[in-house]
């Protein structure tokens, strides 16, 4: 185990201090959650979500609490990219830095190996680390839902459970490349902090992208509560699928929505809808909003598609940091 407390003695700090924040989280996050769990014990006669006559008090200190630990999940989806950019910067970047490859590199069999060690203890404490927080959201969102299959629900998407540790692999993957790349600790920090931002934004774009073609549109006005929502989209009388934004490059500039999602223009594309009590009483039939979702049913199956993507996205950024070290000039 001579590897894992050499890792551990250059990051020492770095793994104590995400080791503190992460464990202050978990434990407001289960504090939390044992809250929620009292108050509904405490009254089982009451919906806490619902304000039912005789539970308003129940239901009012429920709902201040379930608005409080939302902000939990803030902390939990940002905490991937946190965790593998302090881990994952400093694993090359500081040898380049402190001027240390020299050795480091003519002691070792291989550059390649050597970086293999160095990888491996940051990755477990990575994955050790957003396990913790993985399940303590799973947890927490149990107690808030309690009348909720979780395992078939998009609450919380990318805010609990497996998806939160194959991000944070991705940022870990992200940051080492960028600095053995750059070879400079703080501005290797500031750039993986940049490129991990942009390469989520990517990555995002393109799963939204894969989801949508496999997505239903539902009409307006139906629950989608557990399914995963995509945005809006109009279906036309002539069947069409359009969003807004193309509708009004369509030449639609002009339009109003009723209550029941139909979709309405002036005759003659100078009817003014303000004051009229519906739209259909002037205007014309043109489409239905509708909205694109992802069943509940499918969370299971759209999570381990997306936790293989970002694998298999982590495993290509580890051989690039690989190429990259084996290329690259001792400071």
């Amino acid at each position: 185990m001579s590897w894992a407390r050499l890792s551990f003695r250059l990051q020492r700090w770095e793994i104590v201090f995400l080791t503190a924040g992460v464990a202050l989280l978990a434990g407001a996050m289960l504090w939390y959650a044992w809250q929620l769990i009292a108050v509904v014990a405490e009254n089982p006669g009451c919906d806490p979500s619902a304000f039912t006559s005789g539970c308003e008090a129940v239901a009012r200190r429920y709902d201040e609490m379930r608005d409080f630990v939302t902000q939990f999940t803030n902390l939990t989806w940002a905490a991937p990219f946190g965790i593998g950019v302090v881990l994952g910067v400093p694993l090359v970047a500081r040898e380049i830095d402190h001027g240390t490859t020299q050795v480091a590199w003519t002691l070792s069999r291989s550059r390649i190996q050597w970086l293999a060690g160095r990888l491996v203890f940051p990755t477990l404490v990575v994955i050790g680390l957003l396990v913790a927080l993985a399940i303590t959201g799973e947890i927490l969102a149990a107690a808030l839902f309690p009348q909720a299959n979780l395992s078939e629900d998009f609450t919380w998407y990318g805010r609990r459970g497996s998806l939160l540790v194959a991000r944070g692999l991705v940022a870990l993957g992200v940051s080492v490349l960028v600095g053995a790349i750059l070879g400079r600790l703080l501005p290797a920090l500031l750039a993986a902090g940049f490129v991990t931002g942009i390469a989520f934004g990517g990555l995002t774009f393109g799963m939204d992208r894969w989801n949508e073609a496999e997505a239903v549109a539902l009409p307006y006005g139906r629950d989608i509560t557990g399914d995963l929502s995509l945005g809006e989209r109009v279906v036309m009388t002539n069947g069409e699928v359009m969003t807004h934004l193309e509708m009004q490059r369509a030449g639609v500039a002009s339009y109003a929505i009723g209550i029941d999602g139909r979709i309405y223009v002036p005759p003659d594309g100078a009817v003014d809808f303000e004051g009229i009590d519906s739209p259909a009483d002037v205007g014309e039939l043109i489409g239905q909003s509708h909205v694109l979702v992802i069943p509940a049913e499918r969370y299971p199956e759209i999570v381990a598609r997306e936790a293989a993507v970002l694998g298999g996205v982590a495993v290509l950024l580890g051989l690039g940091s690989g190429v990259v070290v084996h290329r690259r000039r001792p400071a």
